[in-house]
């Protein structure tokens, strides 16, 4: 998790919720890729809420949506997901006050078991929020999918040096002056997208990037191998997802932004994981889940697309997808984490693997975008350079 520093909270804030002389401290989490901007309140008596200032574009109805949700979840048992308190409107923003769930993400090379005791968190908030008479209709998130990739036919064009700029670039501390390097051997033929998101780096007038040259060699390789693979990996990943944009299957409410960073895990023994009937359980060693956070992308939907999400975030090699693919196809033998009727038992695999590998590719072509819009990045460059890094990775793996 984003190291924690000690921030106020608007004072305004403050007095709405009645909270004048009873905080003790606020800790503030560093912007997150959305926006958001989550504080800690710990107060004299040693409780604690998290406060949330959601980005510009969240609108009252919507955060409702998601409260109720979350609501609904807590009332059918789900203890994992945080109680609502308050929400409250200032300054032009939304800011949601919720229950602060304690725990840590898992790191990214985390136990296959853990990761598995992610998978149960998930099922128990999908079993907590299904309705009893589930609409069975095509996925949107999968239509959604189908449309993006056919949408962005001949999107990113081909360089005729893509091998020797990522060749150039490979090393994290490449200067900007080999950017500028390769881009003056790319072909004058080359599609002007590319052209101008070479430039956007090393033209020093802008001042965009000129003086990140770490960011600039991530960014190269990415653009290098979307250039060479795009539109063979959009073809391939087309033909394997367009099956499923038109087959019904059930449809529920699901959190769609379930990656490695919200679901929060917990070495106490009083986690909330325990089951709820008062039995003792199975023995889990290691980490037990202590809390399933950020609703904001709650949608009814097929629940493949969580799995997909979860399971994805630990998905850095092929062997290790492999790895992880195989343990939740045999958890789901012995779990039954689908009663889908509408999924024969080795189709789902199937369809959440495409989802994962469609969300590697579409995931880095959209941070390739943002970058040659000159988007600016609450979270800093450092994390997207980060992130970039590891989708490029994850996409060469997957055509290696």
């Amino acid at each position: 998790m984003s190291e924690i520093v000690t921030a106020p909270l608007p004072s305004e804030i403050v007095q709405r919720l009645g909270w004048d002389g009873k905080i003790a401290r606020v800790e503030t989490v560093p912007a997150g890729m959305s926006g958001s901007v989550v504080s800690k309140v710990v107060f004299h008596d040693d409780a604690s809420m998290a406060v949330k200032r959601l980005p510009s574009t969240a609108t009252i109805d919507r955060v409702r949506q998601c409260h109720r949700v979350m609501s609904l979840a807590r009332k059918r048992g789900c203890l994992l997901v945080p109680n609502v308190h308050a929400l409250v409107v200032e300054g032009g923003h939304v800011y949601e006050v919720t229950q602060w769930m304690d725990g840590s993400p898992l790191a990214a090379d985390a136990e296959v078991s853990a990761i598995m005791q992610g998978v149960h968190a998930i099922a128990r908030f999908h079993t907590a929020v299904g309705d009893q008479q589930t609409i069975v209709k095509p996925s949107p998130g999968i239509i959604e999918r189908v449309r993006i990739l056919a949408d962005s036919k001949g999107f990113l064009p081909r360089l005729s040096h893509a091998n020797s700029i990522a060749g150039s670039f490979a090393n994290a501390s490449a200067s900007v002056n080999d950017a500028a390097n390769a881009n003056a051997n790319a072909n004058a033929n080359c599609n002007a997208d590319v052209h101008n998101a070479t430039n956007c780096i090393v033209n020093e007038e802008r001042g965009f990037l000129s003086d990140q040259p770490e960011f600039a060699s991530v960014f190269l390789s990415a653009v290098s191998l979307l250039s060479e693979n795009w539109e063979a990996q959009r073809q391939r990943l087309s033909r394997r997802l367009l099956p499923w944009s038109n087959r019904p299957m059930n449809l529920q409410w699901v959190v769609r932004d379930i990656h490695r960073d919200h679901l929060l895990f917990d070495d106490a023994c009083d986690s909330p994981d325990l089951p709820e009937d008062g039995s003792s359980g199975s023995k889990i060693l290691g980490p037990r889940v202590s809390g399933l956070i950020d609703f904001d992308a709650v949608r009814v939907d097929c629940v493949w697309l969580d799995y997909a999400r979860w399971v994805g975030s630990f998905t850095e090699t092929r062997s290790r997808a492999d790895e992880l693919w195989e343990a939740l196809a045999a958890d789901w033998r012995t779990q039954s984490l689908s009663t889908d009727r509408h999924l024969l038992s080795n189709d789902w695999l199937d369809l959440t693997r495409t989802l994962q590998e469609v969300a590697v590719w579409i995931s880095l072509k959209n941070w390739v975008v943002w970058v040659q819009e000159q988007r600016r990045f609450p979270c800093g460059l450092a994390v997207v350079a980060s992130r970039m890094h590891r989708l490029t990775r994850q996409a060469a793996d997957l055509i290696a």
